[in-house]
């Protein structure tokens, strides 16, 4: 509950009365909602709350102030408040309240809060219990517990033998300590993948959309994968094996590619007061590079994977000569489909 201080003229938190004014017995001020929860250097400026005072008795003036401006601010008109978040940490908000010769205050707690996110896409899972979804994570890649380009083939659980991945984790570390949110996670994807295939007639590498996805699509997945509760260590985790699936389309001749790029958002979502509001996220690109060796009918023996690379990064998802040229080399012509980048 909001601490409120009363005070009346006869102690040292009022005046007496002069003139012909009122003499003030006693006053009260409290402040809802509480506690407050508010962003620290997130998405846009950083979230905020609002707050409002109630006096009693009526007719008197509101001051707002805070603990540590470094770490929220309250702007105050009359007695309503914006709070705003600056830097990671606890703190708190006051109202002061002054009405006929009477001066009372009320306090609320302020934790302002702050996520770093870190893209990790080398070495391997992070295990339990630091990360409580690492038997998850690993049995979703077939018992694959590397991070970062895996041989073709292997990655993926429900596609043996079939895929081309790249295995990541997003880390977010949650300050200050005792920031427990609630807290969840969000990945969002843009996708498109091209067919680029030799036309040895007409010497030329004829490019068509092969498949898309987005622009964006929520593809947060099963909670197996995602722990947004922080552990004592205040970290929370995202695991994700996104794959190239090459198959074996008939279409697809020795010397054949296939090119992919994908757009991820991570992000980390807190709730306030029931509404889910972006505390932070990170962009990772993912570009992958296929090309057809041979035509056993098995992916792992037909396939070569050339580039399969994650960054902090955005990609287009979009395709062009330039990128074609740079995977193709030589001088053939290219003709990109006019539906290649719908």
């Amino acid at each position: 509950m909001p601490k409120s201080t009363p005070s009346n003229p006869n102690t040292n938190g009022g005046s007496g009365p002069t003139g012909s004014s009122t003499t003030c017995r006693s006053c009260s001020v409290t402040i809802q909602p509480t506690p407050l929860s508010v962003c620290a250097g997130c998405l846009g400026g950083g979230q905020t709350e609002n707050v409002t005072a109630t006096g009693t008795p009526a007719g008197g003036t509101f001051t707002w102030t805070t603990g540590d401006g470094s770490v929220a601010t309250a702007a105050g008109a009359g007695n309503t408040a914006t709070v705003r978040g600056g830097a990671a940490g606890s703190t708190t908000v006051t109202v002061t309240y002054q009405v006929s010769g009477c001066t009372c205050t009320a306090s609320v707690p302020v934790t302002a809060v702050h996520i770093d996110l870190q893209l990790v896409n080398t070495g391997k899972v992070t295990a339990a219990p630091e990360n409580s979804t690492h038997d998850a994570d690993v049995a979703s890649a077939g018992g694959v517990d590397d991070l970062g380009p895996l041989p073709m083939g292997q990655g993926r659980g429900e596609l043996p033998n079939g895929a081309y991945t790249s295995p990541l984790e997003v880390i977010g570390t949650v300050t200050p300590p005792g920031a427990t949110g609630p807290f969840r996670w969000r990945r969002l994807i843009t996708r498109r993948s091209w067919n680029i295939r030799h036309d040895t007639t007409n010497n030329r590498w004829n490019v068509t959309q092969r498949s898309r996805r987005g622009f964006p699509d929520d593809d947060t997945g099963p909670a197996a994968f995602n722990n947004p509760v922080p552990n004592g260590n205040h970290r929370i985790y995202i695991y994700d094996c996104s794959a190239l699936g090459p198959g074996n389309a008939a279409a697809d001749n020795i010397g054949d590619y296939i090119y992919e790029e994908k757009d991820f958002t991570y992000r980390v979502e807190r709730s306030v007061r029931g509404t889910w509001v972006t505390c932070a996220e990170i962009r990772v690109g993912q570009v992958e590079t296929v090309r057809r060796i041979a035509t056993t009918g098995t992916v792992t023996s037909d396939w070569q994977g050339l580039e399969n690379s994650t960054a902090v990064r955005t990609v287009t998802a979009t395709i062009d000569d330039a990128k074609v040229r740079g995977i193709v080399g030589g001088s053939d012509a290219i003709v990109i489909d006019g539906s290649a980048n719908n």
